[in-house]
């Protein structure tokens, strides 16, 4: 028997309903994050672990040499059989960079086992004419392929050095030479990284010096190209001289 003041709980059917609903609350809340953590753990598993999403063949994209193309995928030496995203794509890029008439290479990653290796292949702004071969050499001066005949439109240079420092001089100022310059020109000739000159088809010469300030003198070229001369001379472009 309770004295006075006292506080009687009592357990009647409304209590019991109420704290079953608040256990059935938390047991929902438990068995969905004990679902969420099962799906990621073999989420995790399959994208890492699991052959499923695995690498099973390898595509080559930018050229349709397959001559290059089987050059990339022997240098890329993708780990066939590894889960995709396992993949060391930087690895991957890099040593397929190594062929040389590549630029850049981007490694993509499907879901379908094939790994992409997207090629930026490299342009040539002249043609290296070298003991009776003939060697393609992009604007940034690497020499990267030897072919049997110059290319139409290609300019043939000879050098009498082809460090890097030398075939890259000339490219530099092959790609400055304004249009209606290039267009004349039969070839370039540097006999030093001072000493560049420009051959035209009327016979007529350009001393273009070194190659440095060749925006330069590509503008001051486009001017004097209209007058008729045996002998253009812009390797001091602020002093152009002609004869």
């Amino acid at each position: 028997m309770s004295g006075p003041g006292a506080v009687v709980r009592e357990w009647g059917p409304s209590r019991r309903r109420q704290q079953w609903q608040r256990r059935r609350r938390r047991l929902r809340l438990a068995l969905v994050v004990g679902a969420v953590l099962a799906l990621g753990l073999a989420g995790a598993w399959l994208a890492f672990l699991s052959p499923v999403f695995a690498a099973d063949r390898v595509e080559v994209t930018g050229t349709d040499d397959p001559a290059v193309q089987e050059q990339v995928v022997g240098a890329a030496a993708v780990p066939l059989g590894q889960p995709l995203l396992r993949l060391d794509v930087d690895a991957i890029a890099q040593r397929a960079a190594q062929t040389p008439a590549v630029a850049q290479v981007e490694v993509r990653r499907h879901w379908d086992g094939v790994v992409e290796l997207a090629l930026t292949m490299r342009s040539p702004a002249y043609v290296l004419v070298s003991h009776g071969s003939y060697v393609l050499v992009d604007a940034s001066g690497r020499d990267y392929q030897t072919v049997a005949s110059p290319p139409l439109g290609l300019i043939p240079a000879t050098l009498a050095q082809t460090s890097p420092r030398d075939l890259s001089d000339v490219a530099r100022v092959v790609t400055a030479l304004p249009e209606t310059v290039r267009r004349q020109t039969r070839s370039i000739e540097s006999q030093s990284v001072d000493h560049i000159e420009i051959r035209l088809e009327s016979g007529a010469a350009i001393m273009w010096g070194s190659a440095d300030q060749s925006e330069l003198k590509a503008e001051v070229m486009a001017g004097l190209i209209n007058l008729a001369a045996s002998y253009y001379d812009v390797s001091s472009p602020s002093h152009p001289a002609t004869r």
